[in-house]
């Protein structure tokens, strides 16, 4: 082992210590201490947290079992017990027997190696908690799943006299082993790639009609009630706002259909320009649904209660195993062709994926120059979104208004009687609004958005094929799901499928995003290593440097909404990466320290998010040789 592993061989005059307890909060972490052996499992290991030993804690002390007050705490260790090992980016926690000098650890006394001893990652954004005397930090670089590592923890880290810390002789090392995170949605997608005789084939398990003898039931379709809902592009009238005279969207908000205010209805923003596009149509397709749905919207079993299902969650199974389909669903999808008396069929097809909080119509704003170029353009709502099934489109072509369903995917999960717009009703458990309006924790509370972005991208994989039924020689452009999490599998670890013949991609993001916030973003690039292909939009340096620029591509109110959309045209069309506007855009991004701040006020001060315009916007803090 290298000397850098040893430490210093004496410690004298420092009464704190590395902690080398029995139970969580009590020893380093992560750790395969907290696991046990699982032949289902691909690691061959589970976490396995312990409850009464390990959680939980209140007020510092572990209590035997939770109550009605704290249940969530159980619930949420109950979901990580279901894991095959540890986190890609772990949150490393070393408690001490007393105070440390948080300034002298470094790099060289606190990382993680691979299993052989090699240095594989410094830590980032170290803290110190002199209540609970942990010192933290998440790793530096992003690990590899299913894979074994070591963090090491040196005694040439400091207290607060200055002398150096009781480390298991010289150096504690800690083995653990990362979880599989890819899994389930890697085989999702080969179950639905399998022969149709094969019993485990995603769509016959879905229930698809006729699934195990013809592909028929995964096309896509684009009449509702007899009626083609495909118009030319010429004849719909382009708008921006009212009035209601080219499309307008009817949507369902509240879960009571005959309630006042139960629909809301509003002009579609269209922004492609005459002559450019050929028709607007309008679709459907059915797609497997891994999610689990209840007749209420409001099933919220605990893991060994009843079925252990709740709305929203696709439930986890052994990472060995294939997830199971509850049924299919039929998806909204809106297609904007190019003029095919310009660009013969059959086009490149672009699966365009709004973000969260926003729906399929965004098309209508962010097609408007592939048409041109070419290409066909198709989106779909992300799950949760589009707000109530009995929610409606109307176009007007030559001055002909025609309505059907637009197949909206909101739900009302938290029983407050309103759809939501898909961030917080739908997508995954939310929590339970009660009478008197407080509300109730979710049974899985650490579900997050996972459920929804796996089934966000079964839909677009099943978009993908239903278009393979329609189209043939076409190039595919689709969106991942768990970015940070699939990151690595565009470059580092590619799917055999094609490793052969490396994905071309770019990835735009802007500074100051508001949701998607630039942390977030780095820690994709970071993950697939892949800064040369960012493209970054300075919104500080533009006019409308003070509004949020998330959707960028997609509101017309931001001033590089143009140049962005023009960026990925010629990419789709072309492959090459061009800078369409250099004083807006970076190609690549310049500083890659940028994607390590938000750019405004982090959350926890309470400030509102204000953006500042170049140059006192300003560029992150640089981060220390240590993260």
């Amino acid at each position: 082992m290298s000397a850098m592993l040893t430490g210093f061989s004496s410690s004298a005059g420092s009464t704190v210590s590395v902690m080398r307890g029995g139970s969580y909060g009590s020893r380093i972490f992560p750790d395969n201490a907290f696991t046990v052996a699982d032949a289902s499992q691909l690691t061959g290991r589970r976490i396995n947290f312990r409850e009464g030993i390990d959680y939980p804690n209140i007020g510092g002390v572990v209590q035997p079992s939770c109550t009605n007050a704290d249940y969530s705490i159980c619930d949420a260790f109950a979901q990580l017990n279901k894991l095959d090992g540890f986190d890609l980016q772990p949150r490393v926690l070393v408690p001490f027997t007393g105070a440390i000098n948080l300034g002298s650890v470094n790099a060289s006394d606190f990382f993680i190696s691979t299993d052989k001893g090699d240095f594989f990652s410094g830590l980032r954004q170290l803290t110190f908690d002199p209540a609970t005397k942990t010192l933290a930090g998440i790793s530096d670089a992003f690990l590899s799943e299913g894979t074994s590592y070591r963090i090491h923890v040196t005694n040439g880290i400091l207290d607060t006299a200055g002398h150096h810390v009781h480390a298991c002789g010289g150096t504690c090392v800690v083995r653990f082993t990362t979880r599989t995170a890819t899994g389930a949605l890697v085989r999702i997608r080969q179950s639905m790639d399998l022969p149709l005789s094969n019993s485990a084939n995603a769509y016959v398990l879905a229930g698809f009609p006729s699934a195990s003898t013809s592909t028929a039931s995964r096309k896509l379709t684009f009449t509702q009630n007899g009626v083609n809902d495909v118009f030319l592009a010429a004849s719909v009238e382009p708008s921006l706002v009212d009035p209601f005279d080219g499309i307008v969207r009817t949507d369902q908000v509240k879960v009571d259909p005959t309630a006042p205010g139960a629909f809301q209805l509003s002009a579609v923003p269209n922004l492609i320009p005459p002559g450019t596009a050929g028709y607007y149509a309008f679709g459907s397709f059915l797609s497997p649904r891994y999610q689990f749905a209840s007749a209420s919207g409001q099933q919220d079993n605990p893991y060994g209660v009843g079925d252990g299902f709740t709305d929203g969650e696709i439930p986890p199974v052994p990472t060995t195993q294939m997830p199971v389909p509850f049924g299919a669903d039929r998806l909204g999808v809106i297609v904007v062709t190019p003029d095919p008396a310009v660009f013969p069929p059959p086009w490149p097809a672009a699966i365009y994926g709004p973000g969260f909080t926003r729906s399929d119509y965004d098309l209508f704003v962010t097609a408007d120059y592939n048409a041109s170029l070419g290409i066909v353009t198709l989106a779909t709502d992300p799950s949760g979104h589009g707000f109530g099934p009995l929610s409606t489109t109307t176009v007007t072509a030559n001055g002909t208004p025609t309505t059907f369903l637009s197949y909206g995917r909101g739900r009302d999960l938290d029983g407050d009687g309103v759809i939501g717009d898909g961030l917080n009703d739908g997508v995954g458990p939310t929590g339970h609004v009660q009478p008197d309006g407080s509300e109730l924790p979710s049974r899985k509370p650490i579900d997050g958005l996972a459920s929804g972005l796996i089934q966000t991208v079964v839909d677009n994989m099943a978009l993908g094929r239903a278009l393979q039924e329609l189209f043939a020689n076409t190039n595919w452009y689709d969106r991942k799901g768990s970015p940070e999490t699939f990151a690595p599998r565009i470059r580092l670890q590619p799917d055999p499928a094609w490793a052969s013949n490396p994905k071309n991609f770019v990835y735009q993001l802007a500074y100051a995003d508001g949701t998607a916030t630039d942390v977030a973003g780095g820690t994709i690039v970071r993950a697939g290593a892949f800064f040369d292909r960012v493209v970054f939009y300075r919104n500080d340096k533009t006019p409308t440097y003070s509004l949020d620029p998330h959707g960028w591509l997609a509101d017309p109110r931001l001033a590089g909404r143009t140049a962005g959309e023009q960026q990925l045209g010629l990419f789709l069309s072309t492959g090459q990466v061009v800078n369409t506007n250099p004083a807006w855009l970076e190609v690549p991004i310049a500083d890659p320290n940028n994607l390590e701040c938000l750019h405004y006020a982090d959350p926890q001060t309470g400030q509102d998010q204000v953006r500042q315009p170049y140059p006192a916007s300003g560029d992150c803090p640089p981060l220390s040789s240590d993260g």
